[in-house]
Parts: structure tokens; sequence; C-alpha cells
């Protein structure tokens, strides 16, 4: 399925990790994004979005629980520009017992568009000793009560790899 199938409409009902508006400094010199932004505008969403599950900066700051993302696909669908509201919305697609397959979507608020996918596989980690662990039964739960909700929506994701929890 290509990702063009996927409408902002549909991604808009998902939880949004993050939200706001392309600065300045964000253009390169082609008058759009630059890459770097895209990636920085998914790593901010990550953060956000995983805290709701026991996974955020402060946890990983005070050593409770971690994680560490070891695959990355990111798909660019239209340009963003400096001035417009972009958002970043994200879908669980499967888990294991130690490892987690998310999709983000950066939508463009301003012209309602996708603007790109990013598939990414993280592994559960004890930031004490740094080695992959199983996602402590709390954190398990909670990502468990959110899958089910993403994994019960009634539109395809359009993943472009093959990644995903083994």
């Amino acid at each position: 399925m290509s990702s063009l199938q996927v409408t902002a409409g549909q991604v808009r009902a998902l939880p949004c990790a993050h939200e706001q508006v392309v600065p300045s400094d964000f253009a390169d010199a082609n008058g759009h994004m630059n890459i770097v932004r895209y990636m920085q505008l998914h790593n901010d969403a990550a953060w956000k979005y995983m805290h709701h599950f026991g996974l955020g900066e402060e946890h990983a700051a005070d050593s409770s629980a971690g994680s560490f993302e070891v695959e990355q696909h990111l798909r660019y669908l239209r340009e963003v520009h400096v001035g417009d509201v972009v958002a970043v919305h994200v879908r669980m697609l499967g888990r294991s017992e130690k490892a987690l397959h998310v999709m983000q979507f950066l939508v463009n608020v301003s012209r309602n568009e996708l603007a790109n996918t990013f598939e990414s596989l993280s592994l559960s980690v004890d930031m004490a000793t740094r080695k992959v662990v199983p996602y402590p039964p709390h954190v398990a739960d909670l990502l468990d009560a959110r899958l089910r909700i993403d994994q019960a929506l009634d539109w395809p994701v359009p993943v472009v790899s093959a990644m995903g929890p083994r």
C-alpha cells in the first residue's frame, strides 16, 4: 500500500505527540525543511509519546527504564516550508517482550497533507546495565492497551520495510 492512500484525516485521529510551527532556522538551501529537522521532530515526538508508557526522557535519566531505537525508515511525501504548522501522530504496529514497532506520521496541518512517515523499531533497555531486557510489567501493560486500540483501526499502515519485532 502506498503511503499516499492514508489520509491526513485518518492520521490526525491518532494521538498527537508533538505539534509546532516550522521556524525559519529549519529551512535548507532548497527552501524547504532540512532533513535533520524531520529527525528532530520525530525524536521530540518519540520522547513525548513514550513518556505515557514510562519510557520518557525522565525515566531514562533516572535509570528506571529506557529504549533504544535500532532501526528506522523515513519516507518523504510532501515538502514542508517555514511557517507551516506540523504535527506528529503515532501508531503502534506491534511488539514483543523486548521490542516495539511504531509508525510516526508527520502531518502538515497548514496544508492538510501527510508530509512523511517514520517507521522505527526500538528495544527495551535496562539503563543501569544498558542491556536489552523485557519491558517492565507496568510498561508492557500500558503498551499492550495502546496496541490493541491501534490494531483495531480500519486502515492499514503503509509500512515500507520488513522491520518489526522478532
